[in-house]
């Protein structure tokens, strides 16, 4: 985890449409110094002179109205006053504009959303400690979108000569975009048969990589929906993905899959992988009944919760254009 705090293109256009609102009712404030806490974003609020609090609580209404009816509350403690917004998954938090808000993104770092404490989460690919990485998440709770997100900011900071993408989906839909992308070196493997060749190839090209002492470019193996994989796979399937998991890294190799725990067939072979991001679902109330889109990521001992960067239909299409462009 690295990098300062950068205000991300969202709050600050979050920040411009309170402001307005506050304006269009005769409440004029500055409005800023967007920071997301857990589930809501606090802006800093500095009123007019002469304004008093019960205008502007009186105000919050026209502004909620403004934001699409989320919530708004007005807070005043410590000298301080405050707006906070509800913080609702996939419609603020976008990856491209939040990419767009970090300056000086290298090769093989992955831009996947932002902490609890208000930075930003990158993943850097060509570090030891953060080498491959496995989301663990039931049906519905965001894996495949998280993927994609992983997937599309690596095509965004590498070119095709630093990276190189294969792709296994027996769904057949998650990893389509992948088929876009100048970085794909195959198209990607749809059914049993193409995936065991495409493991069979991988395992060949890391002893040939290590016979060579060369490991470039890197070479990043994305699945998703790995249960459906390692059912229609068998014993040789599962015994081929441990290969490439276990001697990828010498090899400029990487694996990011998605799958539904438990997976004991390979969870147990993930315990103690040196390099390994393990992210998790984090259910928003406790139970494990609900989820909001955030999940837990741990890099070795550190443990953090991350608001996902999400990709819109729009996003996608304007993510393939830019990465065919170069």
């Amino acid at each position: 985890m690295e990098g300062a705090f950068y205000k991300q293109a969202y709050l600050e256009q979050q920040a411009d449409q309170i402001e307005s609102a506050l304006n269009e009712i005769q409440v004029p404030a500055r409005v800023g110094g967007g920071i997301v806490k857990e589930d809501r974003v606090r802006y800093h609020l500095a009123p007019a002179i002469g304004l008093r609090a019960d205008d502007l609580m009186q105000a919050m209404e026209h502004v909620s109205a403004s934001l699409g009816g989320v919530d708004v509350r007005y807070i005043w403690e410590a000298q301080e006053q405050t707006i906070e917004v509800a913080f609702s998954r996939g419609k603020e938090l976008r990856l491209l504009p939040l990419m767009h808000s970090l300056g000086g993104l290298h090769a093989l770092q992955a831009v996947v959303g932002m902490e609890a404490n208000g930075r930003p989460l990158l993943l850097d690919f060509t570090r030891k400690n953060t080498w491959s990485m496995f989301i663990a998440a039931p049906k519905g709770a965001g894996k495949s979108e998280l993927l994609r997100a992983v997937l599309v900011s690596l095509a965004l900071t590498s070119r095709r000569s630093e990276v190189n993408f294969i792709g296994i989906d027996l769904g057949g839909r998650e990893l389509a975009i992948l088929d876009a992308l100048p970085h794909t070196l195959s198209a990607v493997a749809t059914d049993a048969s193409c995936a065991g060749e495409l493991l069979l190839w991988v395992c060949e090209e890391i002893e040939q990589r290590r016979f060579s002492d060369f490991n470039k470019p890197h070479l990043v193996l994305f699945i998703d929906d790995l249960n459906r994989l390692l059912r229609a796979a068998g014993e040789e399937g599962i015994g081929l993905l441990k290969t490439v998991i276990d001697d990828g890294q010498d090899a400029g190799v990487h694996v990011v899959a998605a799958y539904r725990p438990p997976l004991q067939s390979i969870e147990s072979s993930l315990q103690h992988l040196p390099g390994l991001v393990k992210a998790r679902a984090y259910p928003h109330n406790g139970s494990g009944a609900a989820f909001d889109g955030r999940f837990t990521f741990k890099v070795g001992s550190v443990a953090s919760l991350v608001e996902v960067a999400w990709l819109n239909v729009h996003d996608l299409d304007a993510a393939v254009r830019l990465a065919q462009n170069g």
